[in-house]
């Protein structure tokens, strides 16, 4: 088993903090979207003022907290997880499937702590979407910072350091676009 560069690592801890502020501005954003809507149905008459406040102390809670830092670590595990499930693969699938594993793995774990409470209802789906949602917002800032060479995609560092075949040499290595191009005629 190969080690892992630091440079490898350095690139793993830059998704990671792309994922990380990504998932935490999204569960912000969702959260302060659903305070404001409860707390104006909640009380129509104070209408926007209302809303206004329930938004302005939403993460300021015990549970406003943990919820925040449970969206940061999470966010911050799918960055450096989706940098090596993508590696240098273009496959959408691939990439909405890292979205959907851990939108479910969430969403669907905090439902089934919430599930004896809950009356059969529409909002039950809530946290299930948020997480979806907030993934996928991290996703698309991973994939931007991909695109813009923020971040490396794994196994990138490696090929560059190693040397380049030579004439004569015992390097039995096709290159990456040589094999691809090589199973898509196959």
């Amino acid at each position: 088993m190969s080690e892992v560069s630091l440079a490898e690592r350095v690139e793993s801890l830059k998704a990671g903090l792309i994922g990380a502020a990504g998932s935490t501005s999204a569960a912000l954003a969702w959260a302060v979207g659903v305070q404001g809507l409860q707390t104006v149905q909640a009380a129509p008459a104070e209408g926007l003022r209302a809303g206004l406040g329930a938004i302005a102390a939403v993460g300021w809670t015990l549970p406003g907290l943990a919820h925040g830092a449970i969206a940061l670590l999470s966010g911050f595990l799918f960055g450096v997880t989706y940098r090596y499930v993508v590696r240098q693969d273009a496959n959408p699938h691939l990439k909405s499937g890292a979205v959907m594993a851990f939108g479910l793995v969430r969403g669907l774990a905090e439902i089934d702590q919430i599930w004896p409470t809950l009356q059969p209802q529409w909002s039950a789906i809530l946290p299930l979407l948020e997480s979806v949602l907030i993934f996928a917002i991290a996703r698309a800032l991973l994939d931007a910072g991909l695109a813009r060479g923020w971040v490396r995609p794994f196994g990138l560092l490696a090929q560059a350091s190693q040397p380049s075949a030579t004439v004569g040499s015992t390097n039995t290595q096709k290159p990456t676009a040589e094999i691809r191009s090589s199973v898509s005629k196959s």
